[in-house]
């Protein structure tokens, strides 16, 4: 199975709103994850939510459930490929949120790091051609 097959099937979370009124995790939410966070990390001073696919933060929701959410949000949770864990940001419209995910910064990351692979190698330059032609072919580029 090839490597990007295998990342496709991989999946993250992300933590949403999935009403009006905006995000926002419960006091008790916070407070948990504050004090896991001091627990689990070296740097003492990061104590607040740096992303919302955060595996803490994610963890504390499944067990609080209901008491996760202030009284005016519903978090909920969507799973994308992990292959765009760094291409995704949240939209938000009077507080109801959604995931887009950049698919043309994905692939121009991808098509960037092949021609970085390609060039950086220790193949002959027709070689060179030969795998950024075939990439070009396979991807649809």
């Amino acid at each position: 199975m090839e490597k990007e097959d295998r990342e496709d099937r991989e999946k993250i979370e992300i933590l949403y709103n999935a009403c009006y009124g905006g995000w926002s995790p419960s006091a008790k939410a916070r407070e948990l994850y504050k004090i896991r966070k001091i627990h689990t990390d070296q740097n003492k001073s990061n104590t607040y939510i740096s992303k919302r696919s955060d595996p803490l933060f994610i963890q504390i929701y499944y067990e609080l459930g209901d008491e996760f959410d202030d009284k005016y949000s519903r978090t909920q949770i969507i799973k994308i490929p992990k292959i765009y864990e760094n291409y995704y940001d949240i939209d938000e419209y009077d507080g109801l949120e959604s995931i887009i995910i950049d698919y043309t910064k994905y692939k121009l990351d991808k098509i960037e790091n092949k021609i970085k692979e390609v060039l950086q190698s220790t193949i002959n330059n027709d070689e060179k051609i030969n795998e950024l032609q075939k990439f070009i072919l396979e991807n649809k580029i």
